[in-house]
């Protein structure tokens, strides 16, 4: 899975992983239910996640 073999050569570099903070995980939330609430059309939200 691309999970794995992101996290294995974060390990090989000797970087640290950090987390993502909950306002930022709140933020994108909201912010994709708005726009989704606005353009419910798949194009839409497909160019939302691209």
């Amino acid at each position: 899975m691309i999970y794995d073999t992101t996290d294995e050569k974060i390990k090989e570099l000797n970087e640290e992983i950090k987390d993502i903070n909950v306002f930022s995980k709140a933020s994108t939330y909201v912010m994709i239910n708005l726009n989704t609430l606005v353009n419910k059309t798949s194009s839409h939200i497909s160019e939302m996640l691209i």
